[in-house]
């Protein structure tokens, strides 16, 4: 149509200023921010909590990456039955940038409640330790 109106194709008037998105992006890193901190909080929460679960009540964050990383570690494990009973081998999740590791193992028999301020979890023959990523088991909690 501007070429027919005009004879030409390029725009008329001024080209429209970029908008300002750095109030937005500033918003967004914030709360990037914050999430990061928060998952930090819940996995020195989880190292410290190692080895007496049944005696403290996790925070909310904390349970939640408590159970993400034990659905990642059962879902990377092996279940394999002996003469016996069934044995899980390679339950282990890690997250490198929280330097945190779950290791479960199935102990039979044994069963314990993880609690936390959204309610609690009763896992039957089930063994949970949780420690940093790079080091030695700091304990370990029947789950």
């Amino acid at each position: 149509m501007a070429l027919r109106e005009r004879g030409s194709r390029a725009p008329r008037g001024r080209a429209a200023a970029a908008e300002d998105h750095s109030a937005q992006k500033r918003r967004l890193v914030e709360h990037a921010r914050q999430q990061a901190e928060a998952r930090q909080a819940a996995a020195n929460e989880l190292r410290s909590a190692s080895g007496r679960f049944e005696q403290v009540r996790l925070s909310a964050p904390a349970m939640r990456l408590l159970l993400e990383l034990l659905t990642t570690a059962l879902g990377n494990a092996q279940l394999h039955k002996d003469a016996h009973d069934f044995l899980l081998d390679g339950a282990q999740a890690a997250d490198a940038d929280l330097g945190i590791r779950l290791t479960a193992w199935r102990t039979p028999g044994r069963s314990m409640v993880l609690k936390s301020v959204d309610g609690d979890l009763t896992a039957d023959d089930l063994t949970v330790a949780v420690d940093s990523a790079a080091g030695p088991a700091v304990g370990e909690a029947s789950a």
